[in-house]
């Protein structure tokens, strides 16, 4: 999350694409360890004269289609967060695909960034939009969206290739893609596939220990695939976890601030340095504190202890979350995992209507905001990961609900502080300016923290 006056992260990226975008692409590719597969000419300036901004849109469309298509050929799950159905199989049961692969997920970026390189620059876009100068705009939004949407796969790609620490959050994707798969696709094709893949998960359980709270999370990750297991896939489970309840502990994970700055701005946008993080997270705690007890002064003892409770249920809840009814079609996608409890906080203040809904969404931000303290404690200072650090809950949690939260913080800790930032961003106008905030954010659609906060916040009145 930046300052409303500060400049993109992705301005140098842009700047440098308008001296010449497949220079830059070539360049970002071999500093990420792959090049497209041939050079492709930026349109000339020639071209611009005669483009409108409709012609201009349209191929940008086309291109888009192409890169997102793309990014989904190794992926299903991204297919489902861009609107389509994340088909596992075809016509032939025996089909066994290689999707959620390493090597096929590389294969779809490396397509996507090629793709890219074939779309047209911006400065073009600047030449071409003439008296539309709302539609050219929208379109170098949405460029740059797709730009940040492809540089947060090459990162997950990196991060997420490096199992078995990686594992929950593979399977969880495993989960997503079977769950949202058409009901024609073959099952057999789905069973061999998962069993192929929690074989992986074994055979590196086997060569990298674990420490506790990775082991908790990924045993929490593959109860969802015990419930819908089927007897192609149960042997492989089993396998799995009789590893992992074998498997020596190792000791918790060594801090690594580089790392999570990094991940903070590939994920949320944000590059800022952990310690600017850290005292904005900790102003927006004290003023949620302080909300939460003015709203808590308005309600009768009993409807405030309600709300303790329920607020607790919507702590980093496991619920799917959709962006706007929008055109823009990075806008309206489904979030990517690491702001989806972000994502969600914002759909509930959006949905406030009565002190005790706003009661309920100030706890639930103020203790989101404390999760995110915990990972900063955790996985920025080495503090272990057992909850608390100094920063308490309101909510009425259970032990087991602590329990989870403090693994969100130590194993999942850019979900934790991208969820804090957007919960700092709604409180910025206080409680009454909550609802209003939320609304607009939710008009807006899914986006990084900076660029909602360049596009929506630092635009209202």
């Amino acid at each position: 999350m930046k300052d409303p006056s500060s400049a993109s992260a992705l301005g140098p990226v842009l700047a440098r694409e308008a001296r010449g975008g497949s220079l830059m692409l070539a360049l970002a590719l071999s500093a990420a360890g792959c090049a497209p597969a041939t050079r492709v000419n930026v349109p000339s300036p020639a071209d611009d004269g005669e483009a409108t901004a409709n012609e201009v849109g349209e191929e940008w469309t086309r291109h888009e289609d192409e890169v997102l298509a793309a990014l989904a050929g190794g992926d299903p799950t991204l297919a489902l967060r861009f609107g389509g159905a994340p088909s596992l199989g075809g016509p032939d049961a025996e089909v066994e695909g290689d999707w959620l692969a390493p090597a096929a997920r590389a294969r779809g970026l490396a397509d996507a960034e090629a793709a890219l390189g074939r779309w047209a620059d911006s400065a073009r876009l600047s030449r071409t939009a003439g008296a539309a100068a709302g539609r050219g705009r929208e379109l170098r939004l949405e460029r740059e969206l797709v730009i940040r949407s492809v540089r947060e796969e090459r990162f997950r790609l990196d991060r997420e290739a490096a199992l078995p620490r990686a594992a929950s959050e593979l399977v969880r994707a495993m989960v997503t893609a079977v769950g949202a798969a058409p009901a024609t696709d073959p099952r057999r094709a789905h069973e061999r596939w998962l069993a192929r893949r929690l074989e992986e998960i074994r055979a590196s359980v086997r060569g990298a220990s674990l420490d506790a709270a990775e082991v908790a999370e990924l045993e929490d990750a593959l109860d969802a695939v015990e419930r819908g297991a089927s007897p192609g896939t149960t042997a492989s489970l089993v396998r799995l976890r009789l590893e992992l309840e074998g498997a020596p502990r190792a000791q918790p994970r060594a801090p690594d601030p580089a790392w999570l700055e990094q991940s903070l701005g590939a994920h949320a946008g944000t590059s800022l340095p952990l310690a600017v993080v850290r005292s904005r997270l900790e102003r927006a705690e004290a003023a949620l504190r302080e909300g939460v007890t003015s709203y808590a002064a308005r309600l009768p003892a009993d409807v405030a202890h309600a709300a303790e409770r329920d607020a607790a249920a919507h702590l980093f809840a496991a619920s799917p979350c959709r962006g706007a009814d929008v055109a823009s079609r990075m806008r309206r996608a489904s979030p990517p995992p690491e702001r989806d409890a972000a994502c969600t906080e914002v759909h509930l203040a959006a949905t406030a209507t009565e002190d005790r809904d706003t009661f309920v969404t100030l706890i639930a931000l103020h203790d989101h905001v404390v999760v995110a303290l915990w990972a900063l404690a955790s996985r920025a200072d080495g503090a272990p990961p057992s909850g608390e650090l100094g920063h308490r809950l309101l909510a009425a949690a259970t032990p087991e609900t602590r329990a989870r939260l403090a693994r969100v913080a130590a194993v999942r800790p850019t979900h934790a502080i991208t969820a804090g930032l957007a919960a700092d961003m709604l409180a910025r106008r206080g409680s009454d300016g909550l609802t209003r905030i939320a609304r607009a954010w939710t008009s807006f659609g899914d986006a990084p923290l900076d660029i909602v906060e360049r596009e929506v916040i630092a635009k209202l009145p």
